[in-house]
């Protein structure tokens, strides 16, 4: 019984030792496993990082030292380039001014060292050309002259036909003028035609007047008359008459109206 029970008690106390260090073994096992596995994780991100900074690093040093070259060599080139530029331009112009300059110069000189065999030549031959000099500028302001007269002698021509001109223009004027009052005149004898005409109507109504009052100072006889006589018939009749001889007296006053 004892043997069984300490048997039994070795056997659980081993099992439960062997449990224990396998159970302490796998745990700091995942453990160091989990920590080495998030070292090497912060390991590849931290390189990567660095890697990335270094990249941009280098690309800007670069890039920068390509602007900074690129700048410098610009500005050398520009400025050797314009220097240059000037310096050949004052050279030039230096050069152009000694030269004319020079040129000038001797020009006067030469000038000045032949002025008086010049002076000389033309006392020497002064006399020789001046009558000849003298004739011909004589004919050139006789002809000049004469170009002028016959200028003055075309503006004359000119003026002549301009006052013709004028003076069509005038009678033109005058014609169209005396047309008018032809016209005029015209009109005026036609007025006093139809006045003539009005007037001779006139009369003649005056006279078909002065005739109907004569035969209505016979009807008014005639009218006493009968009267006088007592025949009724007869003297309505003459009534009919005086009423027509008065309208027709009323309208020739109309008329003349």
């Amino acid at each position: 019984m004892r043997l069984i029970y300490t048997t039994t008690t070795t056997t659980t106390t081993t099992y439960y030792y062997y449990y224990s260090y396998y159970y302490f073994f796998y745990y700091y096992y995942n453990y160091y496993y989990y920590y080495y596995y998030y070292y090497y994780y912060y390991y590849y991100y931290y390189y990567y990082y660095y890697y990335y900074y270094y990249y941009y690093y280098y690309y800007y040093y670069y890039y920068y030292d390509y602007y900074y070259y690129y700048y410098y060599y610009y500005y050398y080139y520009y400025y050797y380039y314009y220097y240059y530029y000037y310096y050949y331009y004052y050279y030039y112009y230096y050069y152009y001014y000694y030269y004319y300059y020079n040129y000038y110069y001797n020009y006067y000189y030469y000038y000045y060292y032949y002025f008086d065999f010049y002076y000389l030549y033309y006392l020497y031959f002064y006399y020789y050309y001046y009558y000849y000099y003298y004739y011909y500028y004589y004919y050139y302001y006789l002809i000049l002259l004469l170009l002028l007269l016959l200028l003055f002698l075309l503006l004359l021509l000119l003026l002549l036909l301009l006052l013709l001109l004028l003076l069509l223009l005038l009678l033109l004027l005058l014609l169209l003028l005396l047309l008018l009052l032809l016209l005029l005149l015209l009109l005026l004898l036609l007025l006093l035609l139809l006045l003539l005409l009005l007037l001779l109507l006139l009369l003649l109504l005056l006279l078909l007047l002065l005739l109907l009052l004569l035969l209505l100072l016979l009807l008014l006889l005639l009218l006493l008359l009968l009267l006088l006589l007592q025949q009724l018939l007869l003297l309505l009749l003459l009534l009919l008459l005086l009423l027509l001889l008065l309208l027709l007296l009323l309208l020739l006053l109309l008329l003349i109206l």
